[in-house]
């Protein structure tokens, strides 16, 4: 029992610590998708916001970050909110941060300092599929 309540701790704490873990809904990928369900090529939406196409091209591959300014003239081109992109964007985001740490529970973490084992992993993994199953997820 003083796993369990060791490995609630540990979901709970802000000291835990996920590598390998990466967004896989990224803004990038939200402006893209959307962009082109509005039928705009980068080129037509960078001639609108005020940006090269190489700008836009870098957003959407996550290699640059814009800023607020731009994301909003983007948000206004492609007739989205601004807090809606964004919002949308980090509740999947969230979402897939679970599905991916479900299903690659090799992902090291770490708590209090300390490499959490094999072992607890397993145990962590029951947890959070326990939680999930109570909850209708």
């Amino acid at each position: 029992m003083e796993d369990i309540s060791c490995l609630v701790k540990i979901m709970l704490s802000y000291n835990v610590h996920f590598k390998g873990v990466r967004d896989l809904m990224s803004l990038g990928l939200k402006i893209k998708r959307i962009r082109q369900q509005r039928g705009l090529t980068q080129g037509e939406l960078a001639s609108i916001v005020g940006v090269s196409s190489g700008y836009i091209q870098a957003l959407e591959s996550n290699r640059r970050n814009g800023s607020l300014k731009i994301l909003k003239k983007i948000a206004e081109a492609l007739a989205v909110d601004t807090s809606e992109l964004l919002e949308d964007m980090q509740e999947k985001a969230n979402k897939v941060h679970l599905d991916a740490l479900l299903s690659d529970i090799s992902t090291e973490i770490w708590y209090g300092g300390k490499r959490v084992d094999e072992r607890k992993k397993d145990m962590l993994r029951r947890v959070l599929d326990a939680i999930l199953l109570s909850e209708g997820e």
